[in-house]
């Protein structure tokens, strides 16, 4: 079987900020994460388009990744965690701390993060403007296998400081909002395919955002 990369752009994506709870960040080129010089916690959520997969089975794929460009780090970012958005409402940009879009509250405020998740950040350095390529965790990827068996148009993350204490501490990722494509967030699926045998190296097709 021979190897190929699919890289889909990211269709959502904001900052939730415990300091400015009413704060619309959907628009803004960049989302931090992590607890800002004040000690307040900054989230980013993530939503990427699961048509864009296709038809690729299950069995065939072996990876996915996250790929966020990281624009800065404040302090020692620490361990991150991602979790699985719980049975996400239909959030949209104009998310913030306490709603889904801006009206309706979030079951939990700072989103409504499941239990299912854990570190992406274990053996990573956190490096500025850098591109970090986070591994979608084993306990996350079922999360992703069910939202496809049901038909589910999107794949949700959460991504905050695991130790929600302290402050002047995470990384600022540009967003899906960022002048610059190729450093928004991507979400890479790596499977094999049957096909004639490739001499070396990978297949990579790159989906573009409209």
């Amino acid at each position: 079987m021979a190897a190929a990369v699919l890289d889909i752009p990211c269709l959502l994506d904001t900052e939730l900020d415990s300091a400015n709870q009413a704060a619309d960040n959907g628009a803004a080129p960049t989302i931090f994460m992590g607890m800002d010089a004040g000690g307040a916690k900054h989230h980013g959520i993530f939503s990427f388009p699961l048509d864009a997969v296709g038809a690729i089975p299950i069995t065939r794929i072996t990876a996915v990744q996250i790929l966020l460009f990281v624009d800065t780090v404040l302090g020692t970012p620490g361990t991150h965690v991602q979790r699985l958005m719980a049975k996400p409402p239909t959030w949209t940009e104009t998310a913030n701390w306490t709603t889904y879009n801006g009206v309706d509250a979030w079951a939990a405020a700072g989103g409504d993060e499941s239990a299912t998740g854990g570190n992406i950040t274990s053996g990573i350095i956190i490096t500025a403007q850098a591109l970090q390529s986070l591994q979608i965790l084993a306990s996350v990827l079922p999360g992703f296998t069910a939202a496809r068996a049901a038909g589910q148009t999107r794949f949700d993350l959460l991504i905050r400081r695991s130790n929600e204490s302290g402050s002047s501490t995470g990384f600022t990722v540009r967003s899906s909002e960022h002048a610059t494509v190729a450093t928004r967030p991507w979400m890479r699926i790596l499977h094999t395919f049957p096909s004639a045998p490739m001499v070396g190296g990978f297949q990579q097709t790159r989906i573009r955002r409209a």
